[in-house]
């Protein structure tokens, strides 16, 4: 494999890697929030309890 190629692909994986790291920080607490809050009236709705 050319060197150059190689760099390349290790660059984009870098920044996939980097990139999902910034989203999770960014959304993960909202997105974990919303999903216990439908998981909650998915339960409720059906006559669970807690």
């Amino acid at each position: 494999m050319n060197p150059r190629r190689a760099s390349l692909i290790v660059a984009g994986a870098a920044l996939c890697l980097v990139m999902s790291f910034a989203v999770t920080r960014a959304r993960g607490l909202a997105f974990i929030g919303d999903l216990d809050r439908q998981a909650s009236a998915a339960r409720d709705a059906v006559g669970g309890r807690a």
